[in-house]
């Protein structure tokens, strides 16, 4: 399917606006009226986002050829949000009150979905997020914000508690992002690590999303001497970050450790060999047997060109449980209804219990808390081998 998409520069233009929508699906593709509009606001430049894309567009495109939603196909209004807060502000905007959709999907970035958490609020509209996982999200206690990403903060203690409890390390090096996503993260391990373990890290150093040049904080790492490095950002940063620390002479004895960032395509793809042992957190590997998630596996790699991971399976996740929602919400699809439509969508989310999902087991509630609008809490431990497969360390408890 051809889509036409709205990056941010192109968000002002009228004409590129009046061209975003598309429906996905077979016979009932172009702009049926009854058609049920949901915004998407994710990164989809660069191949990360294009292959995020692919995956939102045919999740959908698959449940319209069979048969939609109660009947009605959906049509998807996608718009990049360019990982710029400023982008996803304008752009969820542009949908709640241009487009007038049911529901948002996204954004992808833990910055982007805290500048716009309070768009949903003020305007009565969900936004549901696959990928955003900074703690201080559902903390927000939105009735209107959920998520399908496992929160920092597990992710994080599943981390420190695997490295400092299971392996007994004690001398630690964090290396993060200054985005929220790495703030996050590096904040809630180095908080688990002092609470639990009474482990204070030896050096904690920072870079920024975009850098190129990682020596100097690699330079540092060596110096201090610890056991393990554990980094937190975006994959492809933290894929030249590592490269770099071997060139700098960085023993290979010390552990990498990370997030699910680690479990993406691209940082096997950047970092090559020098990945190769990475310790890191995360819900999906297409290694497991289980047969869905070998099914998934083959369906979308044909779609993608290389095995899905994390960030795809829980797109995928995302669209199911939207449609969930759609399917029990009472939507009339009217001009009229759509306040009405948005909190019976609300509503719907907040009682879907334990589906079993590709990236883990999905449940919400009826409250404005993280115990009700954090779906997935747990994830498992895995290590990244020379042939970029994982190994399983421990599993979700």
């Amino acid at each position: 399917m051809k889509a036409r998409t709205l990056t941010g520069m192109a968000l002002g233009l009228a004409l590129a606006l009046a061209l975003s929508m598309v429906a996905p699906g077979g016979g009932g593709r172009a702009g049926a009226a009854d058609g049920l509009k949901i915004g998407v606001c994710l990164r989809i430049t660069g191949e990360i986002g294009y292959k995020l894309r692919q995956t939102v567009e045919k999740a959908f495109d698959d449940i319209n050829k069979a048969g939609g939603i109660n009947g009605r196909n959906v049509q998807l209004i996608i718009y990049d949000e360019a990982s710029s807060p400023a982008t996803a502000t304008d752009a969820i905007n542009r949908l709640i009150h241009n487009d007038n959709v049911l529901l948002v999907m996204g954004p992808t970035t833990s910055s982007s979905a805290l500048a716009t958490i309070g768009l949903g609020d003020r305007a009565r509209c969900v936004l549901i997020t696959p990928q955003a996982s900074n703690t201080q999200l559902t903390h927000q206690r939105s009735e209107w914000f959920f998520r399908m990403a496992v929160a920092d903060v597990y992710h994080a203690h599943t981390l420190a508690d695997y490295l400092a409890g299971d392996r007994g390390f004690k001398r630690f090096g964090v290396v993060y992002e200054t985005e929220a996503l790495g703030v996050g993260q590096s904040k809630d391990f180095i908080d688990r690590l002092k609470a639990k373990w009474n482990v204070e890290p030896l050096l904690v150093e920072k870079f920024s999303l975009g850098d190129i040049d990682f020596k100097s904080q690699m330079l540092k790492v060596k110096e201090a001497n610890p056991e393990v490095v554990v980094m937190a950002g975006h994959e492809v940063e933290m894929a030249r970050a590592i490269s770099q620390a071997y060139d700098v002479g960085l023993s290979r004895d010390i552990v990498k450790g990370g997030f699910s960032s680690m479990s993406s395509n691209e940082y096997f793809a950047t970092a090559g060999n020098a990945a190769t042992g990475s310790i890191f957190v995360t819900t999906f590997s297409p290694n497991n047997p289980d047969p869905r998630i070998q099914a998934f596996v083959k369906d979308y790699e044909a779609t993608l060109g290389t095995p899905p991971d994390h960030n795809h399976a829980q797109a995928y996740d995302a669209v199911q449980i939207i449609a969930m929602a759609l399917k029990q919400a009472d939507i009339q699809n009217t001009a009229a209804s759509l306040a009405k439509d948005r909190e019976n969508i609300r509503d719907a989310l907040g009682t879907i219990k334990d589906h079993k999902g590709l990236s883990g087991v999905c449940s919400f509630g009826p409250n404005p808390t993280p115990e009700d609008r954090d779906g997935m809490k747990q994830s498992s431990v895995w290590q990244l081998k020379s042939d970029g497969s994982f190994d399983l360390l421990k599993a979700a408890e």
